[in-house]
């Protein structure tokens, strides 16, 4: 996929919210963003916050023209949405359904649920499979979801779970008829919280818009979308949590950001060892057990929230030299972080220079 590809996406009409489970359902889980120079709101500023996906979420708007009230009507009633369509927690959600389909017939789904599935098949193609929203029975099997004890799979295990899992066995269908979505496998599962939040976020800046908002910040579980100026004038200020336990007043980056999406994954919290060794909860899909390179968080900055999200989680799978390779051929920004030894070594490339902060 090109970057003009990755720069033209924007989010369909509808939305997700979720169980206060979902987040524990992520392949991977999301460090904090922190608000710099905004922790508290300053008058020409509110904000209106709330929950939703099992984490928290926050809207800033500097506009004081916007209707507040109407605004949070509808964004409640977005996030309920969401929460209908994509929260596998639910048993009536749109989601589940697509899960217990086994006809060989594709499935008619709503519009915005199909849009989602296939920016997820397009994002697994931009980065060699490393963004899939199958990989839930692995998941499962190694006890980093579904409540089991952590555990390691035998390779027969594994080699049978692989096959009713991967992007290849999904098939999203757009014609006069609407979205049809297809399984070449009939126990595929698909979980898309590794790029839903990321998702929320974008549409709820599409209501803020829509209000005639102009200068703001979404942000849900530490995934943000900002649009105009902070309060004051200038771009919004947002610093990166570093993975190493430091203070929150030692950001790991601070970043100007104006009409663009960032998003933080990080594979240092949720973990087991065995017989001496680490098992991360990041899978790689080729192979079906925990990556070993060494990436412990990656941030990755773009032009939309859904896209950074999903790549945040890409980039942790991939080996950190085709991590940045995909990130230039889809002009983002990306930071990792890399354990060499008992260093963490951070790593940045020219597009997420552009948006640091003097002296970060």
């Amino acid at each position: 996929m090109s970057a003009e590809a990755v720069r033209a996406y924007t989010p369909p009409v509808q939305t997700l919210t979720t169980h206060p489970g979902f987040v524990a359902t992520r392949t991977v889980l999301l460090l904090a963003v922190l608000f710099l120079a905004g922790c508290r709101p300053s008058p020409s500023v509110f904000v209106l916050d709330g929950t939703t996906m099992g984490t928290n979420y926050q809207v800033r708007i500097a506009d004081p023209g916007v209707d507040r009230d109407r605004l949070a009507t509808r964004i409640d009633a977005e996030l309920e949405e969401i929460d209908r369509q994509m929260s596998t927690w639910r048993e009536d959600s749109e989601i589940s359904a697509l899960n217990r389909h086994r006809d060989p017939e594709r499935m008619a789904v709503s519009p915005a649920f199909g849009a989602v599935v296939q920016r997820a098949v397009e994002l697994s193609a931009a980065t060699d499979g490393a963004f899939d929203v199958t990989l839930r029975p692995l998941a499962v099997a190694w006890g980093f979801q579904g409540g089991g004890e952590p555990r390691v799979p035998d390779e027969e295990e594994l080699a049978a779970l692989r096959e009713r899992t991967g992007m290849t066995r999904l098939v999203v269908e757009s014609g006069p008829g609407g979205v049809r979505i297809g399984k070449t496998h009939p126990d595929l599962q698909v979980d898309l919280s590794a790029i839903a939040k990321g998702y929320g976020v974008d549409r709820l800046a599409a209501l803020v818009r829509e209000a005639g908002g102009e200068n703001f910040l979404v942000e849900i579980g530490g995934e943000v979308r900002t649009g105009g100026e902070r309060p004051g004038g200038g771009p919004w200020r947002v610093a990166v949590e570093r993975s190493d336990g430091a203070p929150r007043s030692a950001a790991g980056a601070v970043l100007l950001l104006d009409n663009v999406a960032v998003a933080t994954s990080g594979d240092y919290i949720n973990y087991f060892e065995r017989d001496g060794r680490h098992y991360g909860h990041v899978l790689d899909p080729a192979t079906g057990r925990p990556v070993e390179h060494g990436t412990v968080a990656a941030t990755v900055v773009a032009g939309d929230t859904a896209t950074a999200d999903a790549l945040a989680t890409a980039f942790l799978v991939l080996a950190p030299d085709r991590a940045f390779e995909v990130a230039g051929n889809l002009d983002v920004g990306l930071r990792l972080e890399i354990r060499e030894g008992e260093r963490l070594v951070a790593r940045t490339n020219a597009a997420f220079d552009r948006r640091l902060a003097k002296g970060d």
